[in-house]
């Protein structure tokens, strides 16, 4: 549903892509999934069932605090 909203607003995907594009395409795809769900069921098969409540209330703010304290956002 976004890819057409995307297109008008950011226009078709470059035709060549360079190491910053690969970058960051690849920093979605292995940070934020491949590494995130190895530390999720870490974090499970390591807590209690009552802990493990609090890791979804965790995330946002360790989803946060990269963005205030490394770029000043």
């Amino acid at each position: 549903m976004l890819t057409p909203v995307a297109l008008l607003v950011e226009g078709p995907p470059p035709s060549s892509y360079t190491g910053e594009n690969l970058i960051g395409y690849g920093n979605p795809g292995l940070i934020g999934a491949a590494l995130a769900y190895a530390l999720w069921f870490r974090g499970i098969k390591a807590l209690t069932p009552t802990e493990v409540t609090f890791l979804g209330l965790l995330s946002p703010l360790i989803a946060t605090l990269p963005g205030w304290s490394v770029l000043g956002q």
